[in-house]
């Protein structure tokens, strides 16, 4: 086994494509900086602030090509965007935010390069930064109107295969293989086969107000029938305040 030269006290690693180990968060005391480590090996500092700064900074990908993707405030949200090693600069125009959200994305690749970018705002939303994907996922959800589609793509860029995770709020997950030539969909199983869609409960997302006039964000399942009122109310609270949450 083959060691890798990790910079002190680091505390979060992020690889590039190929595997291998390109930045670090090192946090020591109440500071915490960024470090980046070229294609030779040499370490070197990217950023440096406290540990509770509101001008932060965290690598969340390396593509093939080397590009730097971080997390980073704008304005009180965090949104994604590129950073250059050499400038020390990040773009002018992040790659995805919201005015709403904290985005904190997971990155979709293949063997080529960098796909898109899947996140949750009030629902679940990828972005594909790909034609040929953008193109599949406009086939998929034409094919299966009534649900949200979940693309997973295949490590080989040349295989003419997608896995698809069709789901709704009272459709559990239904998958499928999507062969994109022919644009046929294969069913290939449910994960709750026993569960009828007719008496799952609508999920709707909210906002009310506290006493303090600050709007919360938050998710209302109302059971299926007429009755709307009057019933009686079960509350998830999640572990916050910035954790999304699930239930």
């Amino acid at each position: 086994m083959m060691g890798v030269d990790a910079t002190l006290h680091a505390a979060d690693w992020t690889v590039d494509a190929s595997g291998a180990l390109r930045a670090a968060l090192t946090s020591q005391a109440d500071k915490i900086t960024v470090q980046w480590r070229a294609p030779n090996g040499a370490w070197t500092q990217l950023a440096a602030y406290d540990t509770f700064s509101r001008n932060w900074l965290r690598p969340r990908y390396v593509a093939r090509d080397g590009r730097l993707y971080v997390e980073a405030p704008l304005g009180d949200k965090a949104a994604v965007f590129t950073f250059d090693p050499e400038t020390l600069q990040r773009s002018a125009v992040p790659i995805v935010a919201s005015k709403d959200f904290d985005l904190h994305p997971s990155f979709i690749a293949n063997d080529g390069d960098l796909l898109g970018l899947r996140y949750t705002i009030d629902a679940e939303v990828t972005q594909w930064l790909d034609a040929d994907m953008k193109a599949a996922q406009a086939a998929v959800d034409a094919l299966l109107p009534a649900t949200a589609n979940r693309i997973q793509v295949p490590a080989r860029g040349d295989s003419p295969l997608l896995l698809v995770e069709a789901f709704a709020d009272v459709q559990p997950t239904v998958t499928y293989l999507y062969h994109q030539p022919t644009r046929k969909l294969t069913r290939l199983g449910t994960s709750h086969p026993r569960i009828d869609p007719a008496q799952g409960g609508q999920t709707d997302f909210v906002r009310y107000k506290a006493r303090d006039g600050l709007e919360i964000p938050a998710y209302l399942t109302l059971p299926p029938g007429g009755v709307k009122t009057g019933l009686p109310l079960v509350v998830l609270v999640h572990g916050g305040p910035w954790a999304r949450g699930g239930g």
